[in-house]
Order: structure tokens, then sequence, then C-alpha cells
């Protein structure tokens, strides 16, 4: 039961900042509703985690449709990539070239690592604690463009059904945005949206 209504209080939150967006012309309130929409997008993430972790439902059919729903659907990020990619967490939790969670370009958690980089690579890895939140807040970008390339790869378990829904995410996220507001809004918002997501998600990462 907590579960449940804790899935339907974040689903709800959802749909209060689509109708802010689409009801409210004042863009200081929208580029607040940005920053509610990153932290409500960090929380359909955590629920999709759950399902990963079969703890939303006794079923793993209702597990992987809350999966599919909250991640492909709702934030555009696939449910198949993230079991994947988080089972080899668990598998090899911290260690160097087994476990992808710390498998980062931009980052080193090694001498070693720091200094087989090269040209920009070598320089943010020399200075890695200045850049360490600058680079957070690509997180949610750069979750969302490796679960696309996992997708195109044809790994997930359901392909199509994976596909559609990413793509119902991303007609739906851009044609909210253009119709609420104005081209250059709709950047803005996309960046501060996008932004706080990663810093959000990346702060929990850490």
């Amino acid at each position: 039961m907590r579960a449940l209504a804790r899935l339907l209080i974040v689903d709800a939150l959802l749909a209060l900042s689509v109708v802010v967006l689409l009801a409210v012309p004042i863009f200081w309130v929208q580029c607040i509703n940005a920053l509610f929409l990153a932290f409500v997008c960090s929380q359909i993430g955590f629920i999709g985690h759950d399902a990963g972790h079969r703890q939303s439902s006794n079923s793993t059919r209702l597990n992987d449709l809350i999966g599919f729903i909250h991640g492909n659907l709702f934030i555009g990020m696939s449910f198949s990539w993230w079991m994947d990619k988080h089972n080899a967490h668990h598998a090899h939790p911290n260690e160097i070239d087994s476990d992808p969670d710390i498998d980062i370009p931009m980052m080193s958690f090694t001498t070693e690592d720091a200094l087989a980089k090269h040209g920009v690579l070598r320089f943010i890895a020399a200075h890695q604690r200045w850049f360490f939140f600058p680079l957070l807040a690509l997180v949610a970008l750069h979750l969302q463009m490796n679960s696309i390339l996992f997708l195109l790869k044809g790994k997930a378990r359901h392909p199509r059904i994976e596909i559609a829904l990413l793509l119902l995410h991303y007609v739906g996220y851009f044609a909210l945005l253009l119709v609420a507001l104005s081209p250059w809004q709709a950047l803005i918002f996309l960046l501060i949206h996008k932004a706080a997501t990663g810093l959000y998600l990346g702060s929990v990462f850490a």
C-alpha cells in the first residue's frame, strides 16, 4: 500500500506540473516549474529503480509495466537499459572496468585512469573537484542518451514497446513545451529541467 500511495502521489505531481505548464502564462513561474519537474522526474526515476528491484509489486509483469511507464514514457529512459546497467552495478559495485556506474569518461576514480587521459579529458581529470557539480548537470542527458543507444543496438527485451513509449515521451515532451512556451522559453525550460534533474540524480549517485 505504501508503494502504491507513493506512486500515485508522484504521478499526481507530474500531472500538476503539466497543468501549470499549460495554464500559467508567466515565464518566471515556468522556471520554478522546471525545477519542480526536475524533482518529480527524479522521484519517478526512483520508482523505476524500485520496480527494477521488484519492490513495487509481487508481480513481475506489474513491476515491468510500472518500469516501462515511469521509465520509458514518463522520463524518456529505457527501463531495460536501466535494469541491465543496475544489475551490472550490483554484481561489481565500485570495481574499475566492471561497474558501469563509475564508467564516466570525464571523471577519474584512480590515478592510473587520470594519467591515461589526454587533452581536455586530462585537464578535467586534473581539476575534477571544480568540474564535479557542473558535470553532474549533464547526468540526466547522459542517462537518456545511453538508454537510446541501448535500444538502437537491439538489446531490450521488448524493443518495439520500449521504442514506441520512448518516442511518445519525446514527442509529447517537446510538443508540450512548444505549445505552452515560445521557442526560447522552451529552450530555457528544458535546460533548467535537465540540469536540475542531473544535479539531483548525480548527487544521489555520488
